[in-house]
């Protein structure tokens, strides 16, 4: 797929915009395990939906840490998301030109 496409695909659904609205409104990384709590939802799907937005280069690793024996990794937006303003339109955030 191209990168428009990916993108396209990556915004698709309403919970990865949420998620990647969070992750640009913090200016901070997210994990999964915040993210699921934030939004009152199970685990499984809100990991789900990072996969699909790492797989389609919306987000990327960007630190974890070890909790209880397992491993918590935290993601932030690439520029693919910040430079491009139709995704900073598709996510409410502005980023219009002329």
């Amino acid at each position: 797929m191209d990168d428009f496409a990916d993108l396209h695909f990556a915004l698709a659904h309403p919970l990865r915009r949420q998620i990647l609205r969070e992750m640009l409104g913090r200016g901070a990384s997210l994990s999964a395990v915040e993210a699921a709590s934030q939004q009152e939802m199970p685990l499984s799907n809100v990991a789900y939906h990072f996969r699909v937005l790492e797989e389609r280069g919306a987000i990327a690793e960007s630190g974890h840490r070890s909790v209880r024996g397992a491993l918590q990794r935290f993601y932030g937006v690439t520029p693919a998301v910040t430079g491009t303003p139709w995704v900073l339109e598709s996510l409410g955030l502005g980023g219009g030109g002329n």
